[in-house]
């Protein structure tokens, strides 16, 4: 009888601490500088304002040390950093930014540098202030690349 709640007490006390540690075991990183390259599920245009919101795809695996994180085709949004649009007398370039990941079902927020600017719409002027120079849009499907400026942990 005592053998039995011993042997008992010993599978509990091993349930409990692989409960504590799978969390752990779970968690994963996929480091800062990391390389997202994602296609664009709606038009971003120069004329959209500061805070408008995007959709997007990875359009890569996302793997660390060999292991697939974040699959091709996983949901990402974004949002529009600046534009010409509600800037005033400035004309500001278009400028975007990932802010989530979506992961088993909820949004784990990112973090991304570098904001990516369309480089042909943007030219200095006279006092070396950037100014865009045109409309600029991305139409859906277009292949946009961002890097992580924070780890992203999930």
């Amino acid at each position: 009888m005592k053998h039995i709640k011993y042997r008992t007490l010993l599978s509990v006390l091993a349930i409990l601490a692989f409960a504590l540690s799978a969390p752990h075991l779970l968690a994963v990183t996929i480091p800062a500088g990391t390389t997202l390259i994602v296609r664009t599920q709606n038009s971003i245009s120069s004329q959209d304002r500061v805070g408008t919101k995007f959709t997007a795809q990875l359009d890569q695996d996302i793997a660390v040390n060999g292991t697939v994180l974040l699959r091709a085709g996983t949901k990402v949004f974004g949002r529009v950093e600046s534009s010409r649009a509600g800037s005033g007398t400035q004309s500001r370039p278009l400028t975007a930014n990932l802010t989530a990941i979506s992961s088993h079902g909820r949004e784990v927020p990112v973090v991304t540098t570098q904001a990516f600017e369309p480089e042909s719409a943007v030219r200095k002027n006279r006092r070396g202030v950037a100014i865009s120079t045109s409309r600029f849009v991305f139409p859906h499907g277009s292949r946009m690349q961002f890097r992580l400026a924070k780890p992203l942990n999930f």
